[in-house]
C-alpha cells in the first residue's frame, strides 16, 4: 500500500484512501511531460527556421498602403519612402545585431552559472556527511 502526504496529515490512513498519483504513474508522467516539452521545442524551432527573410512582398504591401497621415513608420529620416529592399536590408542588419548580442549575453550567463554551480558543488561536497 502507498501513502500520500494528505493521509499522514489526517492521521491514521485507511485502506480506502488512494493517493493522487501512484509511484509508478508519477515517473511516467514526469518523463512524458519532459519528452513532450522537448518535442514541442523542436517543432517550434523548425517553424521559426522556416520563415523566409528574403521575401519583400509583405513589406511592399505595407508600403503600398498609405495608412493615416500621422503614422508613417516606414518613411526614412528625411521623409521619403524607402524601398522594400532597403527595409529588408535594415531588418536583416538589426536581426544580426540582436543575434550577436543574445549570443554574447548567453555566453557570459553560462560562464557565471558554471562558476556558481562548480563552487556550490564543492561547497555541498565538503559540507554534506557521507
Amino acid at each position: 500500500m502507498t501513502f500520500s502526504a494528505a493521509m499522514v496529515l489526517e492521521g491514521e490512513p485507511t485502506f480506502d484512501q488512494k493517493p493522487h498519483f501512484e509511484v509508478s504513474i508519477a515517473h511516467y508522467f514526469i518523463l512524458g511531460a519532459a519528452l513532450f516539452s522537448i518535442f514541442w521545442g523542436v517543432i517550434n524551432a523548425v517553424l521559426v527556421r522556416g520563415v523566409k527573410m528574403d521575401d519583400t512582398t509583405y513589406i511592399q504591401k505595407v508600403l503600398n498602403d498609405d495608412g493615416d497621415a500621422e503614422n508613417q513608420p516606414l518613411n526614412g529620416e528625411t521623409g521619403e519612402k524607402q524601398s522594400s529592399a532597403d527595409i529588408l536590408k535594415q531588418m536583416n542588419f538589426i536581426g544580426t545585431k540582436i543575434t550577436e548580442g543574445a549570443i554574447s549575453f548567453l555566453s557570459q550567463e553560462y560562464l557565471y552559472l558554471g562558476i556558481f554551480s562548480a563552487a556550490f558543488a564543492v561547497l555541498l561536497g565538503l559540507t554534506v556527511d557521507w
